[in-house]
């Protein structure tokens, strides 16, 4: 699905209202985030991924932090921790997160 840049500046911009109104290190199913957001997680996986590839976000399974790459099943959405942050690298490549495929 192709975003247009206001509306994918939207949802990054709810989903990080979302998250960062949970208590530290608390995960949330992306499912749920969905409804919240009032959307469908179908639409909402392509922001996740970008958000997830900028390390805005976190991506977790089993409470551990994951790649998209190995995601399989459930996983759970969170803000990274100082300690977990990436600095984003200046051509947005994914060659500096290693949770990205």
């Amino acid at each position: 699905m192709i975003f247009s840049s206001l509306r994918f500046s939207q949802l990054r911009k709810q989903i990080l209202t979302v998250l960062s109104q949970l208590s530290p290190e608390t995960t949330m199913c992306p499912g749920l985030l969905a409804r919240k957001l009032g959307t469908t997680l179908r639409t909402l996986l392509p922001v996740l991924k970008e958000m997830a590839t900028r390390g805005e976000i976190l991506l977790t399974q089993k409470g551990k932090p994951s790649t998209l790459s190995n995601l399989n099943g459930p996983f759970r959405v969170c803000l990274p921790t100082d300690s977990q942050k990436k600095p984003p690298s200046k051509n947005h490549s994914t060659e500096n997160y290693p949770f990205i495929d």
